[in-house]
């Protein structure tokens, strides 16, 4: 593999805390997104696990490759070219930092009840980065390693009022 930043055989703490939070999910017949494929590990997981279409999607076409290699589709590119509200899950294992600028794009690909399982951050980090996510509701979590963080956020749905207004 050239260098860049994909990296990973799939034992770095946030994806195995990543892998630990999907296995908590039902995937059946699920639409999924991995935002930040990388080498497309979860990507592979959510097809394995029963989803019905897994897209990955990364800024390194190397990354895209690994991912359709993996048996998912994938996209090269930023996210933001994809309709609104596609998905019933997304998955997002990418450093700390860069879930406060995409936070809104995370309510924008999900369904309204949709879920969002994020990895890639440390305990210190996840006030920041939970008070980020308007609209979603923290289910689970799980610390490992060095205390990088995993957890399932619950998107809120959209209520009668709430339609009624946009």
């Amino acid at each position: 593999m050239k260098e860049g930043l994909v990296f990973g055989a799939g034992d770095h703490a946030t994806t195995c805390g990543t892998l630990e939070m999907m296995e908590r999910l039902e995937w059946r017949g699920k639409r999924v997104f991995d935002l930040g494929s990388g080498t497309g590990i979860l990507s592979e997981a959510a097809r394995w696990l029963g989803a019905a279409l897994v897209v990955g999607c990364d800024l390194e076409a190397e990354a895209a490759k690994m991912t359709r290699e993996r048996g998912a589709a994938a996209v090269h590119g930023p996210s933001m070219a994809l309709r609104d509200g596609v998905f019933d899950v997304l998955l997002v294992n990418i450093p700390g930092y860069v879930h406060l600028d995409l936070a809104p794009e995370y309510g924008r690909l999900l369904r309204p009840g949709g879920e969002l399982v994020l990895s890639g951050y440390y305990t210190w980090q996840g006030e920041r980065i939970e008070g980020a996510l308007a609209g979603f509701v923290k289910r689970d979590q799980i610390e490992r390693g060095d205390g990088w963080v995993a957890s399932i956020f619950s998107q809120a749905r959209a209520t009668a009022s709430s339609e009624a207004m946009s």
